[in-house]
């Protein structure tokens, strides 16, 4: 902590989770210097002197083992660690007590949910009862198609259904960064798999459907 002019007044050294390893002062720069305090630690904290916990307006944290000493009072919906501060204390913070915030989680948010919509945006192109071989990327439509009729279609039937076990992969592996996404919470989490997940059940669903080669041949 610095005065008007610049100069540290208060600094200190913490360990990971917010205890404080040293803490040096001006009165310990100077003599005969006004004595200095500052009881703000991670974001939104104050130290209580009296008890060594970190006050987060709706609860105490401790930083001595790196957790709250009370349960969240929003319950499960801040996760199912229901006294843990943050997955990481060096890029999310907590300045309530209630839910954990990341400066990256925005982004990487946007980034993942732009992704599942150009899958969807695939799918929902080509998910059509009259769709044609023309269509551009056509997977899903004969996939579709396939799991109404019983009629494998496409030229040697198996291009639209390795199209179709490609879409799969692309939502799965998605949606498996998602999940191994660190700085993601687990409300942003779920937002995302209710996109998703329907759109991955329909492409098991039409894939695992068994079917039929049309007898004469011919295209759909």
């Amino acid at each position: 902590m610095s005065d008007h002019t610049g100069s540290i007044i208060w600094k200190a050294e913490y360990k990971a989770w917010g205890e404080c390893k040293t803490e040096k002062a001006k009165s310990s720069f100077f003599e005969n210097s006004e004595i200095i305090s500052n009881n703000i630690r991670f974001q939104g904290q104050y130290f209580d002197e009296e008890t060594g916990l970190h006050y987060n307006r709706y609860r105490y944290y401790s930083p001595y083992v790196g957790r709250f000493v009370s349960k969240d009072p929003i319950g499960l919906l801040g996760g199912n660690n229901s006294y843990q501060y943050a997955s990481s204390s060096t890029g999310w913070i907590d300045p309530l007590g209630l839910m954990t915030q990341c400066e990256k989680s925005q982004k990487i948010y946007n980034e993942k949910l732009k992704e599942i919509k150009h899958l969807i945006a695939i799918h929902d192109y080509t998910n059509r009862p009259n769709a044609k071989l023309k269509i551009a990327g056509g997977v899903s439509g004969s996939i579709g198609y396939t799991k109404a009729t019983g009629i494998l279609v496409g030229p040697g039937a198996g291009d639209h259904v390795e199209k179709g076990k490609g879409l799969l992969t692309s939502f799965k592996k998605t949606m498996k960064s998602v999940d191994n996404a660190f700085s993601l919470c687990v409300k942003d989490k779920a937002k995302l798999h209710m996109y998703a997940d329907p759109y991955i059940r329909k492409l098991e669903g039409a894939l695992a459907m068994p079917v039929k080669v049309q007898p004469t041949g011919k295209r759909i």
